[in-house]
């Protein structure tokens, strides 16, 4: 069990919400807590005991599980969001869509307010057609008869509105975290929990600046959270699975249709440290129907930073730092205001404010020591700063003695824990790449591999690309595959397909050049010279040296040997699986000779019995008779 804080909300009261539509009154047991604020006043959050019925929230849970989710950024941490939109902009998605295809008459006025959720040619995923029906009719009256009444009651808010509404899900091999934020394009948010029993963790508020205020909301299956756009919160899965369903609202059709939010500018005037961070960030960003403003949003921060905001303290000091918003570059004034909200206990601020300390920023001058550095650096990465604990370890890795390099091994695993991509594929490497073959567990690589190619960081799609190719040649005597767990090589294959494509598609040069060599050999698509030559160009452009081989090779050797380039894609087409290039380590703290080092200590072939997975380099392909990419001198 993982020990958590939970967060103690005040005693219940009943409540009735009374739907102007049908005239029905329900019955809640309600709870609330208010949470500090900077400045002054109070932030609430409630909770509403049984908003929706067990038996659908199960149904939800059911239908969830059999759909597609997109891995699109996230606009918080810009990691796959993995997330299932419902209604976007006040418009409902027709069923299989993620994000496109609108029903352009399905406008919140007058319709079904999630019928979007079930609509689709026949039954598709889900259950029968009969079962979306009946879901369809369910939701849409607890959005209409339900959350509707309640928000507008709650918050005095008459002319409030559905905004968007979405499924997310938190899955082992894909996302665990969610950082702290604030969401802040809704006036209000409602969060109903449909399977609580099935993790450990789950939704958590944080009211100061510090994680060491993050509090657990318990919630019972069909529960609903609710609160608005001032209360920090985030989402921390520590084990098995978590799907969660989440409506954002507005305070009126207006601010709907036009993605704006009118409500932050009459709290900021009132003096709402909160809604000045937030105006302050749409004003820098020219988001949510403002111009972009950096003298608007610039005075903002500073009201917000004055009041004791640390967000705006740091984002202030930004400002300084950089000479933004009609402000001369001041690196006095920038420190200050860092060592301010370092001080409240943010760990932005207390990362940047060690990171100073221990790299130096130009003319910045911080009194102190490295040991003062490394001490605010430490204290950030305590706090599940995940870039902190990242910066950490390659502070660690620099220092003498095993001691440091474990310690640094220690932090890197945190930030690969805490979702760093970098991170997470660096330990992959380490464990796939070990200088001692016979401790090295290609199983677990294979994990944090896959994890992070799963966050969207290129060089680990790339390398997940290759291992799978190479597990091709892992089969079992039962036919399994021993890295993969795939039924069939079809599968693997079409799997590493994507992974190369997602990871050309990001400029990887490894994955344009490992796809150009399947349009060349037409291994798992349609065999293309010219788009294998377009992909290779492509990947010498991304700085790709077995690219920039082959088309030296291609352009250097005299058509009448038979060397031209096509030629040369038809040789590669009879080993392509065997000559998919190798995994570069990407590894923090180590130089170049390293690197060169790890991958020729990297060998050849594989054992399917034990299951060490090893990828030949290209060299060691040429010396086992396969055919070589090499620029001639």
């Amino acid at each position: 069990m993982v020990e958590m804080s939970w967060l103690k909300f005040g005693p219940t009261r009943t409540i009735q919400i009374i739907s102007r539509k049908s005239d029905r009154c329900r019955t809640y047991e309600e709870a609330a807590v208010s949470l500090p604020k900077p400045g002054a006043g109070s932030r609430e959050l409630f909770l509403v005991g049984g908003m929706i019925e067990v038996e659908l929230a199960q149904t939800l849970l059911r239908q969830a599980r059999e759909m597609e989710f997109s891995r699109d950024a996230d606009s918080v941490d810009g990691r796959p969001g993995f997330e299932r939109v419902i209604v976007d902009a006040g418009e409902f998605l027709p069923w299989g869509a993620s994000g496109e295809g609108r029903d352009e008459e399905g406008l919140l006025a007058g319709a079904s307010v999630l019928g979007g959720l079930f609509e689709g040619p026949g039954p598709g995923p889900g259950g029968s057609a009969s079962e979306k029906s009946e879901s369809e009719k369910r939701l849409s009256e607890v959005v209409d008869q339900r959350l509707l009444p309640y928000v507008r009651w709650r918050y005095g808010c008459a002319s409030a509105v559905l905004s968007h509404a979405l499924l997310r899900r938190y899955l082992p091999e894909e996302r665990r975290i969610h950082p702290t934020h604030f969401d802040v394009q809704a006036f209000c948010t409602v969060v109903i929990g449909l399977n609580p029993d099935d993790f450990e963790g789950g939704l958590y508020v944080q009211p100061t600046p510090s994680s060491k205020s993050q509090a657990f909301v318990h919630l019972l299956t069909g529960d609903a959270v609710v609160h608005r756009y001032d209360v920090q919160h985030g989402v921390r899965v520590f084990s098995g699975e978590r799907y969660s369903l989440i409506f954002w609202f507005k305070d009126s059709a207006e601010a709907c249709a036009s993605d704006t939010a009118p409500w932050y500018e009459l709290d900021a005037r009132l003096g709402d440290a909160d809604a000045q961070l937030n105006l302050a960030g749409l004003l820098e960003q020219g988001l949510a129907g403002y111009s972009k403003d950096l003298v608007k949003a610039k005075a903002w921060y500073r009201r917000a930073a004055e009041a004791g905001q640390a967000q705006a303290q740091v984002a202030l000091a930004r400002f300084y730092f950089h000479g933004l918003g009609g402000l001369g570059k001041d690196t006095t004034l920038a420190q200050s205001w860092l060592q301010h909200a370092a001080v409240l206990g943010d760990p932005a601020a207390q990362r940047k404010v060690g990171q100073l300390l221990l790299e130096g920023a130009g003319e910045v001058n911080y009194p102190g020591s490295r040991l003062e550095g490394e001490r605010w650096l430490r204290e950030a990465a305590e706090q599940k700063d995940r870039a902190a604990c990242l910066r950490l370890a390659r502070y660690l890795l620099k220092a003498d003695g095993s001691h440091a390099h474990q310690e640094a091994l220690e932090w890197l695993t945190r930030a690969a824990d805490l979702g760093d991509g970098s991170a997470q594929f660096e330990l992959g490497l380490r464990e796939l790449l070990g200088e001692n073959p016979a401790t090295t567990d290609p199983v677990l690589a294979f994990r944090w591999i896959s994890r992070s190619a799963s966050n969207s960081f290129a060089p680990a799609q790339s390398a997940l690309a290759v291992l799978l190719l190479e597990s091709l040649q892992l089969w079992t005597s039962s036919g399994r595959c021993a890295l993969s767990e795939e039924d069939s090589e079809p599968e693997v294959l079409s799997k590493a397909i994507r992974w190369l494509q997602d990871a050309a598609d990001q400029g990887d040069p490894d994955g344009l050049y490992n796809i150009g060599l399947l349009f060349a050999s037409g291994v798992g698509v349609t065999q293309d010279g010219n788009k294998a030559a377009i992909l290779f160009r492509a990947a010498v452009a991304a700085g790709s040296k077995d690219a920039t081989e082959l088309l030296c090779l291609a352009r250097q050797t005299p058509p009448s040997d038979g060397m031209v380039l096509p030629n040369i894609l038809e040789q590669l087409a009879a080993s392509a699986k065997l000559a998919l290039g190798t995994v570069r380590p990407f590894l923090v703290g180590r130089s170049t000779s390293d690197e060169s080092a790890m991958a020729a200590a990297v060998g050849t072939g594989s054992n399917a019995e034990n299951g060490t997975v090893r990828i030949p380099s290209h060299e060691q392909m040429n010396q086992k008779g396969k055919p070589g990419i090499r620029c001639p001198s």
